[in-house]
């Protein structure tokens, strides 16, 4: 297994960079002729999801068909599928952002029974309280 930063992930989706865009193409098509995954992690699709936002004006939907392809991409091996699966659901369905579900998921997963945040916004998304 090879692993791939945020970088590697925005050229891959967004294509922007054409001499990038072929590099990591290449990459990414070795890896699968060898039948190597290239691991995304938890960092790394919460980082993405920031650019995909922050830089390029991605909406939420937008955000979320990206990681959608991501996930359905049999060449990734996604660290912790089965909760980052769980947070897309939670971050289609309320507002927030994707890293704001993923730590909660991810802290309910290791036995926390909630999340404690001074965010107001976050404080009332499944998972998490509000410090009052």
């Amino acid at each position: 297994m090879i692993s791939a930063d945020s970088n590697l992930v925005i050229r891959h989706l967004v294509q922007d960079a054409p001499v990038q865009v072929r590099k990591v193409h290449q990459l990414f098509d070795n890896a699968e002729l060898r039948q190597e995954p290239v691991l995304l992690s938890h960092i790394v699709l919460c980082e993405a999801c920031w650019v995909f936002e922050a830089v390029y004006g991605f909406d939420k939907p937008q955000i979320g068909m990206a990681l959608q392809a991501l996930m359905d991409d049999a060449g990734f091996h996604i660290q912790g599928r089965q909760l980052v699966e769980e947070a897309l659901k939670y971050y289609r369905k309320h507002s927030g952002q994707f890293s704001d579900h993923l730590i909660g998921v991810v802290a309910r997963h290791e036995g926390a029974r909630t999340t404690y945040t001074f965010d107001r916004a976050v404080g009332k998304l499944p998972n998490f309280t509000l410090m009052q």
